[in-house]
Order: structure tokens, then sequence, then C-alpha cells
């Protein structure tokens, strides 16, 4: 089983660590205020796009960034969230619709084929 650990802040200011693992995620706070952690696990979601982004299409500039984002977080998001909301699966063809949607938004970098695909995986 692989565990990850991401330390978003450790010091007098206070400590937070976010723990990762195939069970599930489990944030770790000790004296960081709420928009403090919201902005730090921001952070590290932008460095994680802006590296996934150099893994797929070889640049991580503002508008790759910014497709990158619409096609991985932004589309699927839209795609699952009233099902999310409502406690309930999402339909069998979301899956479809996401992937659609991701191959031709990332298709406008020049970039074709999913990234697992791209990556051997």
């Amino acid at each position: 089983m692989s565990v990850e650990l991401c330390v978003l802040a450790s010091g007098s200011g206070g400590n937070c660590s976010v723990v990762r693992s195939p069970g599930g995620v489990v944030l770790i706070d000790a004296g960081l205020g709420p928009r403090q952690v919201a902005q730090r696990l921001a952070e590290q979601v932008e460095t994680e796009l802006r590296a996934f982004c150099r893994r797929l299409c070889g640049r991580a500039g503002p508008r790759a960034v910014r497709i990158v984002t619409y096609a991985v977080l932004e589309a699927p998001f839209a795609a699952v969230r009233r099902h999310v909301a409502a406690d309930e699966r999402p339909p069998p063809y979301a899956d479809l619709l996401i992937r659609v949607t991701y191959e031709a938004v990332i298709g406008q970098l020049g970039v074709s084929g999913l990234a697992e695909e791209r990556s051997g995986s």
C-alpha cells in the first residue's frame, strides 16, 4: 500500500499535513486557520497541474495550464457535481462525456490521446 505525505506548513505559526493512501485522504491540522489551509492546498494543486502540464505537452505556460486545468478539473467536476451533491452515483455516460471533453480540450494544445496512453501506463 502506497502512502503519500504532503506537508503544507510546519513551524511556529502552525502545522498542517495531508496524508493520502488508497483508502482516502486525511488532513492533519494543528494551528492553521481554514483560509491558510485552503491557500496551501490551492498552491499544491497549482504545482501539480503545472507538473502534469509539463509531462503532457512539454510546456507549462499560462494558456497551457489553463487548458489542462479545465480538462482535468473543471469539466469533470461540472459533469458530476449535481450527482455528488445529491449523494448519488453519476450516470455511466458521465465517464464518456469526461473523456471526450478531455481529448477535445487537450487537443487544443496539439497533444493527442490520453496522458496515460502517452506515458505507456
